[in-house]
């Protein structure tokens, strides 16, 4: 570990290949976040969908999110399109403001909202469990 920066051993990986480090930067289209209580993971996409990135970590504080996101970036040489951010303890309208407006630099669209509401969408999509069944 470098100095008392928790984030700078973090390298990049191509970890669903498992080729580890890699020298050439993946074309990073889009990166979810899945910030939780204990963990972080991260998933980068290229624009064909193709898993080029991820990470799991202990979790950062949701003050620390955007410079982990920074340095995480600046590690892989990306700028995403499109960053979208599911965290525990964004549940009003006002937090998930805040939230975005610290990432905004990040991505040039960024989308946050609570990991419950990303669990509801990923298992009944925009229209709900009742709207499907039939």
């Amino acid at each position: 570990m470098r100095g008392d920066d928790p984030w700078l051993p973090l390298t990049p990986t191509l970890s669903h290949k498992g080729r580890g480090n890699s020298a050439v930067p993946a074309n990073i289209f889009s990166v979810g976040v899945d910030l939780g209580g204990s963990w972080i993971r991260l998933e980068a996409v290229d624009p064909t969908g193709r898993r080029v990135r991820s990470l799991k970590y202990p979790s950062p504080t949701l003050s620390e999110l955007p410079s982990f996101l920074k340095k995480r970036f600046r590690a892989w040489k990306a700028r995403p399109r499109l960053l979208f951010v599911a965290s525990r303890g964004v549940w009003t309208p006002s937090e998930r403001s805040q939230l975005k407006e610290s990432l905004r630099s990040l991505a040039k669209t960024v989308t946050v909202m609570s990991d419950v509401e990303a669990a509801w969408y990923t298992a009944f999509g925009s229209q709900g469990a009742g709207i499907r069944s039939g």
